[in-house]
């Protein structure tokens, strides 16, 4: 989450991803249906909590850390959350500027040090075409 941050420049997506992230199990998908619920949630309340919430979940997006897919409710009907280990690598070979060297290469050894198998061998073609 922390490289998340700094690549988005003085807006924080960290909260909005844990928070899509504690909206699914384990299929990785996410229901948008309450927005306000999610941008409170997320830590933006007041007049702007959803504009502010959705502007996150852009970024995100064009980050390629989610897909987002339209509703019956509006265009963030739905979140389908990337493996952040893959995105995160992809951005690391496409030298997306905001990455941090030095954040990567702590991620890549904590991963390492767990046994995350994702840390390593092909990146999947779905990263690259993601957004």
């Amino acid at each position: 989450m922390k490289i998340m941050d700094e690549m988005s420049k003085g807006h924080p997506l960290s909260s909005t991803y844990l928070t899509l992230w504690c909206s699914t199990w384990d299929n990785s998908f996410a229901t948008l249906s309450k927005p306000r619920d999610m941008a409170h949630a997320a830590g933006f309340g007041g007049q702007r909590g959803e504009h502010t919430w959705a502007a996150r979940m852009k970024r995100l997006h064009e980050l390629r850390f989610i897909d987002i897919k339209p509703s019956a409710v509006g265009h963030l009907g739905h979140a389908l959350i990337w493996n952040p280990h893959l995105v995160i690598r992809w951005h690391h070979e496409q030298k997306t500027p905001g990455l941090v060297e030095a954040s990567y290469i702590a991620l890549v050894e904590w991963a390492l040090a767990i046994g995350a198998k994702d840390m390593t061998g092909a990146l999947p073609a779905e990263i690259g075409q993601a957004a």
